[in-house]
């Protein structure tokens, strides 16, 4: 359950950065800026959830390899679509 939180929680984070995006303007170098400071937190993120996994829960690393990686893929996956949607629209 703490799992579906974490990448809920990183699918609101990632519609706020493309909000921020729409905000500053269509441009792709606008776009990008908000894109990638989200994925720098996202990615500090789900290193932070491993670490509280294995530091607080007891899990060992190669228990918690996979799930931070769960975490992390789906909100990567979004940036990689407004990626291609970019460049099909430029």
């Amino acid at each position: 359950m703490h799992t579906l939180k974490v990448i809920f929680g990183g699918f609101l984070l990632w519609e706020y950065a493309c909000f921020l995006a729409l905000i500053g303007g269509a441009a792709a170098t606008v776009v990008a800026l908000p894109i990638k400071f989200f994925l720098l937190f996202w990615l500090f993120a789900a290193l932070v959830n491993m670490w509280v996994g294995v530091s607080k829960a007891g899990y060992s690393i190669k228990d918690e390899a996979p799930v931070a990686l769960l975490v992390l893929l789906p909100c990567d996956r979004c940036h990689c679509l407004l990626v291609e949607i970019l460049c099909l629209l430029s």
